[in-house]
C-alpha cells in the first residue's frame, strides 16, 4: 500500500465527512457546494492547503460581492447581465494569468463565486443576499474542515520538497556550471531548461511553505537565501562561460586558463549534497581564498606589468578574470547560505525571494478572452433554445474553463478535460451504488462512513498530480448527481440526466482549450520569442528593469515556456541560445551603466553609452532610437587602446578596462547574431558550446 497516498486520501475523507456534518447542522440548502470544494483545497501539505484555502476564502468574498452588485444592477436585462458577467470572468482570468502559483487561484474563485451566483439567482434579484451568504457558508466549512483534518491529523509540512528540490537543483546547476567553465563538455539544452524549471518549482513551494507556522520554519529565510542564490549562480556561470568563451586559445593561457582550471576543480570536488557544517564552511572558505587572489588592482597590475600581456586582448582577459570573480562571489554566497541552512546557530538571513512574475499581457488577454467568449456562447445557446438545464450547463462549462487553468499544468490541460470526463462516468456509478445504499442507513454514523469510505478510495486512487482531475470529475459528479442532504432524497432520473449533461462538459472545454487560443508548441515558441525580446528592449532601455527583476522574469520566462518545450527542436534551441544571450546582454548592459557613472571612465566614453544600447537594440530588431551607431564599438575600442598605451606605470583604472571589456563582450554578441530573431537566423545551432555560446 502506498501509504502516504493512504494518508491523503483519509484526510480527504474525514474532511468530506466533516463538512457534511457541519452543514447538515446548519440545515444548509446546497450542501453539495462543500463536498465540491473539499478536493479543490485539500492539498496533501499544510502550506499548501493553508495557501489555496485562503486563496478559496478570498476570491469566494470578493467574487460575492461583484455578484450582489451586478444582480443590483443587471438583474432585469439577460443580455446586459451576460456582457457584465463576461466583462468580469475576463477581468479574472486575465489577472490569473499574471499571476503565479495559487494567487492565481483566488483570481478563479472570484471569477466561478460570481457565476454561480447570478446564475443561481437569475431574475429574482431579492434571492441573491441568500445565494451569496449560502455560498460563503458553505466555502467556509470546507475550509474549516479541510483545516480540521489537515492540520491536526498526521500533518504533513512542505519542508521535506522544498529541501528535495533544491537538493536536486543544486546538483544540476553546478553541473552545469562546470560544463560552462569546462573546454571540453558541451551544455545540454535540455538540463538548462529542467534546471530553470526546477527554479521556478522552488519558489512557489517556498511560498506554500511561507503559510506554515510551525517550529522548524526557521529553516524557511535559509532555504530561500539558497534558492535566490541558486539562481545568481547559474547566471553567473552562464556570463563567464561567455566571457571565456571570447578569447582565442592563445589568450587563454596564463593567468585566466589557471584560474578557471582551479574553479573546475572545486566544482568537481563537491558533494552532492551538503550535510556537514564544517566541511561547507571550508569550502567556503577555500572559495574565500579563490577570490583573494583575484583581485581586481593586483590583477590589472599583473597583466600591465607583465611583458607581453598589454594588446588589444586586454580588456577580454580582464572581462574573463572579472566575471570569474563573481561567479567564485555567487558560489561562495551559496556555501555560506548552505552552511547557514546546516546550523540553526549562524544568525538568520534578511533574503527577499526573486519570485518576480514575468507578466505577458498578451498570453493574458487571450487567458481572459477564453472563458469569457466561452461563457458567452453557452449562455447563447441556453437563451435561444430556451433549455431548460442551459443553465446549469452554462454554470458548468464556465467553472472548467475559469477553474482549470489555475490548477492544471498547462501541458496536462486540454487532458485535463478527457480525465475529467473519465471521473465523471465512475462518479455516475459511484452515485447510483450510493443512491441504493444510503436509504438503507438512518443513522449519521453510518452515512458519515459510507461517504467517507467513498471518498477514501476516489482519491487513494486518483489523488495524486497526474490523475487528481480524474478525483476532482468524480467528487463533481457525486455531488450534483447525488446532491447529500438532511433529507435523503434521491432521484435516478435526475441522476441520469445530471449524467447526459455533464458528458457534454468535458468536450465543450477540450474544444474551447483546442480552438480558442491552443497553448501548443507554436503557442509557447510565439511567446517565447516575444517575451524574450520584451526584457532584452526593458534592459537596453533609457530607463532599465532592475538588475535582480531582470534575472528572476528572464528565468521564469524561459522556464514557464520553454520547460514545455521539446528541448530537441533546432528552433527551440535557437531559442534557448537566444534567452542566454538576452540574459547576458542584459547583465552587461547593467554593468555599463554602473561602469559609466564611476570618475575613473572619461566622459567622452561614458556619453557613448545611448549608441551602444542603440546598437544592441538595432541588432535584435528593436527600435534603436537616434542614438544608434555602427561604429561605436570600433570607437570606443580605439579610445581604449589609446588610454591603456598611455597608462601610467601602475597600470590604467579597472572601470576603465571593465567599460572597454564590457564592450567587446556586447560588440561579440551583436556579432554572432544570437540576439536577432531565431526565424531569420541564418545558421542554426544545433548545441551550445563553449566556443558558440
Amino acid at each position: 500500500m502506498n501509504w502516504p497516498q493512504a494518508v491523503y486520501a483519509l484526510k480527504v475523507a474525514l474532511a468530506t465527512v466533516l463538512a457534511l456534518a457541519f452543514s447538515f447542522m446548519l440545515d444548509l440548502q446546497n450542501t453539495y457546494w462543500a463536498l465540491m470544494t473539499i478536493p479543490l483545497v485539500a492539498r496533501p501539505d499544510a502550506g499548501s492547503m493553508v495557501w489555496r484555502s485562503a486563496a478559496r476564502l478570498a476570491g469566494t468574498l470578493i467574487g460575492a460581492l461583484v455578484s450582489l452588485m451586478l444582480i443590483a444592477n443587471f438583474a432585469q436585462s439577460a443580455g446586459q447581465m451576460i456582457a457584465a458577467l463576461a466583462l468580469w470572468i475576463f477581468a479574472t482570468s486575465y489577472l490569473a494569468r499574471l499571476m503565479s502559483g495559487t494567487d492565481a487561484y483566488a483570481y478563479g474563485v472570484a471569477g466561478l463565486t460570481a457565476l454561480v451566483i447570478v446564475l443561481d439567482t437569475g431574475p429574482n434579484a431579492p434571492a441573491a443576499y441568500g445565494f451569496a451568504l449560502a455560498r460563503t457558508t458553505e466555502t467556509v466549512i470546507a475550509i474549516v474542515a479541510s483545516f480540521v483534518v489537515l492540520l491536526v491529523v498526521f500533518p504533513v509540512s512542505v519542508e521535506n520538497q522544498v529541501k528535495g528540490q533544491i537538493a536536486g537543483a543544486r546538483r544540476r546547476i553546478l553541473a552545469l556550471a562546470k560544463d560552462d567553465l569546462s573546454g571540453e563538455a558541451t551544455v545540454a539544452i535540455g538540463e538548462r531548461m529542467t534546471a530553470f524549471a526546477e527554479l521556478l518549482a522552488i519558489h512557489a513551494t517556498l511560498r506554500a511553505q511561507a503559510f506554515e507556522r510551525s517550529r522548524r520554519n526557521w529553516r524557511l529565510p535559509r532555504m530561500t537565501e539558497v534558492a535566490v542564490l541558486l539562481n545568481r549562480t547559474l547566471v553567473a556561470a552562464d556570463a563567464a562561460a561567455f566571457a571565456l568563451g571570447k578569447l582565442s586559445p592563445a589568450e587563454r593561457q596564463g593567468r585566466v586558463e589557471e584560474e578557471r582550471v582551479t574553479l573546475c576543480r572545486m566544482l568537481a570536488d563537491y558533494p552532492p549534497q551538503r550535510t556537514s557544517v564544517e566541511e561547507t564552511q571550508a569550502d567556503a572558505a577555500a572559495i574565500e581564498r579563490f577570490i583573494a587572489s583575484l583581485n581586481p588592482d593586483t590583477l590589472v597590475r599583473h597583466l600591465t606589468q607583465t611583458p607581453g600581456l598589454i594588446d588589444e586582448s586586454l580588456p577580454r582577459r580582464v572581462a574573463a578574470l572579472y566575471r570569474l570573480r563573481l561567479f567564485a562571489e555567487s558560489l561562495r554566497d551559496l556555501l555560506v547560505a548552505e552552511a547557514a541552512l546546516l546550523d540553526p546557530d549562524t544568525p538568520t538571513p534578511k533574503v527577499t525571494p526573486i519570485s518576480a512574475r514575468y507578466r505577458d499581457r498578451v498570453a493574458a488577454l487571450e487567458a481572459g478572452l477564453r472563458p469569457a467568449l466561452t461563457f458567452v456562447a453557452a449562455s447563447s445557446i441556453w437563451i435561444a433554445s430556451g433549455w431548460s438545464a442551459g443553465g446549469i450547463f452554462t454554470l458548468l462549462v464556465g467553472a472548467l474553463v475559469i477553474m482549470l487553468p489555475t490548477i492544471i499544468p498547462r501541458p496536462v490541460l486540454t487532458r485535463a478535460g478527457i480525465s475529467i470526463g473519465l471521473g465523471y462516468a465512475a462518479g455516475a456509478a459511484i452515485s447510483l451504488a450510493l443512491m441504493i445504499a444510503l436509504p438503507l442507513v438512518d443513522s449519521l454514523a453510518a452515512f458519515a462512513l459510507i461517504m467517507g469510505a467513498t471518498m477514501f478510495v476516489i482519491f487513494y486512487i486518483a489523488g495524486t498530480p497526474e490523475t487528481l482531475a480524474i478525483g476532482i470529475g468524480a467528487t463533481l459528479m457525486l455531488a450534483v448527481g447525488l446532491q447529500p442532504t438532511n433529507q435523503q432524497t434521491y432521484s435516478a432520473i435526475g441522476l441520469f440526466n445530471t449524467v447526459a449533461l455533464l458528458t457534454l462538459i468535458p468536450l465543450v472545454f477540450v474544444a474551447s482549450m483546442t480552438i480558442l487560443f491552443p497553448q501548443g508548441p507554436s503557442w509557447l515558441k510565439r511567446h517565447l520569442r516575444r517575451g524574450l525580446r520584451d526584457l532584452l528592449g526593458q534592459a537596453t532601455a533609457r530607463r532599465p528593469i532592475e538588475t535582480d527583476a531582470f534575472i528572476a522574469q528572464t528565468i521564469d520566462i524561459l522556464g514557464d515556456y520553454g520547460g514545455d518545450l521539446d528541448a530537441g527542436e533546432p528552433e527551440v534551441e535557437r531559442l534557448i541560445v537566444l534567452g542566454r544571450a538576452v540574459l547576458v546582454t542584459g547583465l552587461e548592459c547593467h554593468e555599463l551603466r554602473r561602469l559609466a557613472t564611476l570618475p575613473e571612465v572619461p566622459a567622452s566614453l561614458s556619453s557613448r553609452l545611448p549608441q551602444v544600447l542603440g546598437r544592441i537594440r538595432s541588432a535584435a530588431g528593436l527600435p534603436a532610437g537616434a542614438q544608434e551607431s555602427g561604429e561605436v564599438f570600433t570607437a570606443v575600442r580605439e579610445e581604449v587602446r589609446a588610454i591603456v598605451a598611455d597608462a601610467p606605470p601602475d597600470g590604467p583604472p579597472l572601470a576603465l578596462l571593465r567599460f572597454g571589456a564590457v564592450c567587446e563582450l556586447l560588440q561579440a554578441l551583436v556579432a554572432s547574431g544570437d540576439l536577432a530573431d531565431p526565424r531569420i537566423r541564418a545558421i542554426p545551432r544545433p548545441v551550445m558550446t563553449e566556443a558558440t555560446a
